[in-house]
């Protein structure tokens, strides 16, 4: 999510944190270094689990954040994250997912997925 949608979910009142799934910091600067790393991050998909519990847990222990109401939104790569993590039955209220990577890592299994879940993707 840019920037701006970080700032614009605290003017709403919600906390915001934008998680580093690539590492290191790295930052795409081409459509063809953002396919790689994404790519990367799917095939090792416990590492981007990983990577996503511990931003969890961050924002878990904020003095202005109430654990039982996290969600998540993604646009593109990070709402294909976000729909992961919802399949693999990370403890979120909800989920969002714009025009995100529809493909599941694994299948969800039944009973497994806790949170509420949108789709908005265009055809």
């Amino acid at each position: 999510m840019p920037v701006d949608g970080h700032k614009m979910l605290a003017e709403l009142g919600y906390a915001a944190l934008a998680v580093d799934m690539y590492g290191d910091g790295k930052q795409a600067t081409h459509p063809d270094d953002a396919g790689k790393f994404s790519s990367e991050l799917m095939k090792n998909f416990d590492v981007g689990k990983a990577r996503f519990l511990a931003a969890m847990d961050f924002l878990n222990n904020q003095p202005t954040v109430d654990p039982t109401r996290i969600a998540a939104i993604g646009y593109c790569f990070g709402g294909g994250v976000v729909l992961n993590m919802a399949r693999q039955g990370v403890d979120l209220k909800g989920v969002a997912s714009f025009h995100g990577g529809l493909a599941a890592v694994k299948p969800a299994q039944p009973g497994m997925v806790k949170a509420k879940i949108l789709v908005l993707h265009g055809a």
